[in-house]
């Protein structure tokens, strides 16, 4: 956990360690040691968010909501609401949905009446 959490502050190989990272934490212990580390390197995680690769920009958000980092609430909405890459967006959706999003309702009811609004195409 340790050699893959360096790699991903010193940028190496950042979306295998942090798609590893993702996988890693879903065990209690190893996402208790996760929380240790990643103390103070919030921000860095928070900057991928913003990452060209769009599964950098998924297992950053998936990281930051099962390690519940309050402060990754709106930027990940943020996010959100730009991502054109429809597979990431659900990824959001989930990392929101493990922090305290009460903030973000009347956003999201809006953003929810917009979906429901819009025509979808038959791609049959």
């Amino acid at each position: 956990m340790k050699k893959i959490f360096t790699e991903i502050l010193d940028g190496i190989s950042l979306k295998e360690n942090l798609i590893q990272l993702k996988t890693l934490i879903k065990e209690e212990e190893k996402k208790a040691e996760c929380k240790t580390l990643l103390e103070g390197n919030e921000a860095l995680f928070l900057s991928f968010l913003n990452h060209e690769d769009a599964k950098v920009r998924r297992a950053s958000a998936k990281v930051l909501g099962e390690m519940q980092v309050q402060d990754a609430l709106q930027p990940i909405f943020d996010v959100y609401m730009k991502e054109e890459t429809l597979f990431v967006k659900k990824d959001y959706l989930s990392a929101i949905a493990q922090l305290e999003y009460k903030s973000l309702l009347p956003q999201l009811k809006e953003r929810y009446d917009v979906l429901l609004a819009e025509q979808v195409e038959d791609t049959k």
